[in-house]
């Protein structure tokens, strides 16, 4: 599950990447479940992939191999 608080993060563009992901059909992607707005929150639940976020590795690496990219991608 991701939570989005409720206000000027959430505009035309949020909508549109959730309409655009929810038709995406790929084995390699992440598939949107369900988005459920709340009074306080966005909650989007997606499909579980474990390894954790690809971003917080990417930053805390900084540099990766190019064997270790082409597992990645």
């Amino acid at each position: 599950m991701k939570y989005i608080e409720r206000g000027p993060k959430i505009d035309e563009n949020v909508a549109r990447e959730i309409i655009n992901h929810r038709s995406l059909r790929h084995p390699n992607i992440i598939r949107f479940k369900e988005v459920v707005l709340t009074p306080t929150h966005l909650a989007i639940a997606m499909e579980y992939a474990a390894g954790g976020e690809l971003f917080e590795r990417i930053c805390s690496a900084g540099r990766f191999s190019e064997d270790e990219v082409s597992f990645a991608f």
